[in-house]
């Protein structure tokens, strides 16, 4: 024997379209927060890449400097 159709109550069908309105609203949230994600691992990646050139470029010269300092220090010709 079939089953009778059960029909919702306009009630139950707000709150079926309610519950359904905050789920876009969460995956709308959860795609912008996970754009601004990407882009701030983005940022952070080029902030590095500029750390490790500029650290580079100052190990250089310090290491020069140190070179120069010395040998001014012993008098001796400062010739890297």
């Amino acid at each position: 024997m079939p089953r009778p159709v059960r029909r919702r109550s306009p009630a139950a069908a707000s709150v079926s379209t309610t519950a359904a309105a905050r789920l876009v609203a969460l995956e709308t949230l959860h795609a912008r927060q996970s754009e601004a994600l990407r882009g701030a691992d983005r940022g952070l990646e080029r902030v590095q890449t500029r750390v490790g050139l500029l650290s580079r470029d100052l190990r250089t010269t310090v290491r020069q400097v140190t070179h120069y300092r010395t040998a001014a220090l012993r008098d001796e010709p400062a010739v890297p």
